[in-house]
């Protein structure tokens, strides 16, 4: 089978989405499958160390194993506002459909989101294509940023929020990372559960079998014998940190 694969974040990035399907592209590109991938020059999130990838073209191609990647430049803000954040989404929408003109007749295409202007322009080519079409919603962006922009941009939010009612209903099928996204995308968009695949993250386990000396941390903030909760992930104003806060103070 031949994939197109729509990812803003792929290896080698390190943020969870690239993480993903970096090892799902692997894994089906041994079983045999032809993939695609269109995806933004990595400068969005953590590079891994020792990768260099130059900034100065427009667009870079690679290829191993199976898979085929097209990677190419889009609008990056310093500072992600509201605003910027969806400029920089609608930039890669835009660039994503100009390059996946040269894409070769594919069985499938899948969306990766966030950001979730990727399903609106993936729906859009594979109806063209007339192909199959899967959607991976890992989080609720749009969700959160349509509900922060209600009371002044109502009738846009609205639209939005139709527009993606509408593709998540033609979408062959929808994948999601958690139960949470399963039972929200049931109620709130009347998608039936047989159309969505839960589909967790996976782990390397060899990783986590290293042995790693970490009492240098527990010297380091007197850790001994006390019972610590981590968290590792990002931490910003959609994780709505003053939970955490008051959780704190009570």
């Amino acid at each position: 089978m031949k994939i197109l694969l729509f990812t803003q974040y792929f290896p080698p990035e390190t943020n969870s989405i690239a993480n993903r399907w970096g090892y799902f592209c692997e894994y089906l590109a041994k079983k045999g499958h032809e993939i695609f991938v269109l995806t933004s020059l990595p400068k969005n999130y953590s590079i891994k160390e020792g990768v260099n990838i130059s900034q100065n073209k427009w667009f870079i191609e690679e290829r191993y194993q199976n898979i085929a990647i097209t990677r190419f430049k889009t609008l990056h803000f310093k500072h992600y506002r509201v605003l910027s954040r969806w400029l920089a989404q609608l930039s890669f929408s835009l660039m994503s459909y100009r390059y996946s003109l040269n894409i070769p007749s594919v069985d499938l295409i899948i969306a990766v989101t966030p950001p979730d202007f990727i399903s609106f322009n993936a729906f859009k080519i594979a109806r063209k294509r007339n192909n199959l079409l899967v959607i991976d919603v890992n989080d609720l962006l749009i969700e959160n940023s349509i509900n922060r922009l209600r009371y002044r941009f109502n009738l846009n939010a609205w639209l939005l929020q139709l527009k993606l009612r509408k593709i998540y209903e033609q979408a062959h099928a929808l994948i999601v990372s958690t139960p949470a996204l399963k039972k929200y995308l049931t109620i709130n968009y009347g998608i039936s559960q047989n159309k969505i695949l839960y589909l967790p993250n996976g782990a390397d386990i060899e990783f986590f079998n290293q042995e790693v000396d970490s009492s240098f941390i527990e010297r380091q903030y007197n850790l001994f014998g006390n019972f610590v909760v981590s968290y590792v992930g990002f931490l910003g104003r959609y994780q709505e940190p003053e939970i955490i806060v008051d959780t704190l103070i009570f």
